[in-house]
């Protein structure tokens, strides 16, 4: 072996390690005795010294490699100054080689000694500079690409999807005939499906490239969930499945958490469990229990469902990438088999893991724990002793029945399940909660014949509200499905006396502020059919609505026009929806005013919602865009808007 005969000669049973060091071709290095003599170099150092054989090599330096060192300011001259005493050990130094071409090399030196046969030999390792610096440029630009190409992708996949899906749910309100409004469905879904898909194979890039971080920030549980149950509430709907949110009521107002890596997590456990329990009128329950610890709490995030369930044998592969829960021959195949993956890697980012129980043929349980700093207590007081009775009419709300019953006793409720209206119970109640969409006048009147204490609560869907406007004047309260804390909390401080009785009423039926209704919205898209989506929905709704093509053209518009929302996109030609925003709020500012300024945006990708947050918008909402989550952040802006000028109004 050229370079290493004399080692080899002087440690025969050591053959196999030389050689292999002899064959390393990646590094630059020498071999030296105690007293600094040169015993061998590997093919890769004497060729980068520009020469053909090791033999030649030797000729030029002999045994003394100090001669290679070209002394220069400000580079250490280890080797010709006792280059045992000036190299410690394990420690990096600079040096300038001189090669046979007269190319000097700029090198970093570093020492490891070890012992063969209680000889002790020196490797003094080389590694070239330059060749370091545009490896880390090479590195730098090509995450550059990645990022760039990340954010392309994002981009060019949900432009499109935005209008997909918008048009669907716009062609819903149609009057189409059965088969089209299956047809459509279909549709919907599938595109639901591919964003999703599409969704996580981007984030699971991000996490293995290194570029999604764990980024704790501010958020609120009980908001981020409303909006979850929202979304959720109305696709299990269209599936003809259920899905129920228990959300402990003692949980904290806000928090310090990655709530954005939290959300894909239960998105993805979220779809898997309406995926697997379709076939079997699939019911799902997403739950979130706290564990208080000082200043901290412990949150348990967990879905489950009645779907068909895992084999245990199956249980240890369920999170490899592209792994499948189910079996093929049993049912079709759809998605790609990542979301679980990417749940438990997003999930180890977070110091946390994804657990598993799972019956075959009963169904699923999916949980993690998060710990999380507290930001600012539980919004909800509780106040014991209170007793509910509670009853389902209908037999088939047997699981919101016990959803029900379990919140009130998350808020020290004393629940007492009845069967019917004539039960003692009622007698000693405070309230009396009925699941159904419809109480006929002639009823209520009845229960408050024979019980005139009993505060009467109807709990129904939101398509049942016409019904439940018609005999308000005759119920206590009412609650409109899905069951949320807040919504049962507004209802129980009625039966607690802290509220007057008409105030919930009005609250759940009042209809919006007229000025809503007039109220003007600046839209700023460059994508036309896009902005024609929006457009359509909100003029719908009666908004005037006004549009621009571009940032700069939204400024002018504003500057001349008195709007009382903006609706931004982010990449936008001649000036973006960054730069506008913040003209926007430098004018607002001046003028003593505020306009909310809402990103409808395909940037979605890991810290893209902060980034924009950051630069001054006031809520950020992905592409594709959900019409009725769009409208709600709509409503609430512009109602806190005109509250809060009424009270200024009223104090002038």
């Amino acid at each position: 072996m050229q370079g290493f005969s004399k080692v080899i000669e002087q440690f025969p049973d050591h053959a196999e390690i030389i050689i292999a060091f002899a064959k390393l071709e990646k590094h630059l290095f020498f071999i030296l005795d105690d007293d600094g003599v040169l015993l061998g170099c590997n093919f890769s150092t004497y060729e980068a010294l520009g020469f053909s054989s090791y033999d030649e090599f030797l000729m030029a330096y002999s045994n003394d490699i100090t001669k290679l060192v070209e002394p220069t300011e400000g580079c250490v001259d280890v080797l010709r100054h006792d280059w045992m005493r000036g190299i410690e050990e394990g420690r990096d130094h600079c040096i300038n080689i001189k090669s046979q071409t007269g190319e000097i090399l700029s090198c970093s030196l570093r020492l490891q000694s070890f012992a063969l046969n209680g000889v002790i030999l020196h490797l003094l390792l080389l590694e070239n500079q330059l060749i370091i610096e545009r490896a880390k440029k090479a590195h730098a630009y090509f995450e550059s690409f990645k990022k760039q190409f990340l954010t392309n992708i994002s981009y060019e996949f949900r432009t499109p999807m935005n209008s997909i899906i918008g048009y669907a749910e716009l062609l819903k309100d149609t009057g189409l005939e059965r088969s089209q409004k299956e047809y459509l469905n279909h549709i919907d879904n599938s595109a639901h499906m591919m964003m999703s898909n599409i969704e996580n194979l981007l984030e699971l890039m991000q996490v293995e490239s290194g570029v999604a971080v764990q980024k704790d920030q501010l958020f609120k549980p009980f908001e981020e969930l409303d909006r979850l149950s929202s979304e959720y509430s109305m696709i299990a709907q269209n599936n003809n499945q259920q899905i129920f949110f228990l959300i402990d009521p003692h949980l904290p107002r806000a928090v310090m958490g990655d709530f954005e890596k939290i959300k894909r997590v239960l998105i993805n456990l979220i779809s898997n469990a309406m995926k697997y329990s379709k076939e079997r009128d699939g019911k799902i329950i997403v739950e979130l229990k706290a564990r208080y610890n000082n200043d901290t709490v412990l949150v348990e995030y967990s879905v489950s469902d009645n779907g068909i369930g895992i084999a245990q044998d199956r249980l240890k592969t369920v999170l490899r990438p592209f792994a499948t829960i189910h079996d093929k021959n049993r049912i079709v195949q759809e998605g790609i088999g990542i979301g679980l993956n990417l749940s438990h890697k997003l999930l180890m980012l977070l110091n946390s893991q994804l657990k598993v129980k799972s019956q075959l043929g009963k169904g699923s349980r999916f949980s993690f724990e998060i710990l999380h700093k507290i930001v600012e207590k539980a919004p909800y007081e509780f106040v014991a002793g209170t007793k509910i009775c509670a009853w389902a009419e209908d037999k088939d709300s047997g699981i919101q029945l016990k959803i029900l019953e379990n919140y009130l006793k998350k808020f020290e409720v004393e629940v007492v399940e009845v069967d019917g209206l004539a039960h003692k119970e009622l007698s000693m109640a405070s309230a009396f909660f009925i699941l159904t969409n419809y109480i006929s006048p002639s009823r209520a009147n009845s229960i408050k014949t024979h019980y005139p204490n009993l505060e009467i609560v109807q709990v129904c869907d939101k398509d049942a509200k016409e019904k439940c406007e018609a005999i308000a004047e005759k119920i206590d309260g009412f609650v409109i499905l899905p069951l949320l804390p807040h919504k049962l909390y507004d209802v129980l401080k009625m039966i607690w006396k802290k509220i007057p009785k008409d105030s919930i009423k009005h609250s759940t039926f009042q209809a919006l502020d007229s000025k809503l209704y007039t109220a003007k919205i600046l839209v700023a898209e460059d994508n036309e059919i896009n902005q024609k989506l929006l457009n359509t929905i909100l003029e719908k709704k009666n908004y005037n609505v006004s549009t621009a093509h571009n940032g700069q053209i939204a400024i002018d518009m504003f500057l001349k026009e008195n709007f009382d929302l903006v609706l931004m996109d982010i990449d936008m030609p001649v000036m973006d929806g960054i730069v506008a925003t913040r003209l926007i709020k430098e004018y607002d500012k001046k003028r003593g005013v505020f306009t909310p300024v809402i990103a409808l945006t395909a940037h979605a990708l890991s810290g893209d919602r902060e980034r924009i947050l950051n630069a001054g918008l006031d809520a950020h909402l992905a592409k594709p865009i959900d019409r009725e989550f769009l409208l709600q952040v709509i409503d609430r802006y512009l109602s806190e808007k005109f509250a809060n000028k009424s009270l200024i109004d009223n104090f002038v």
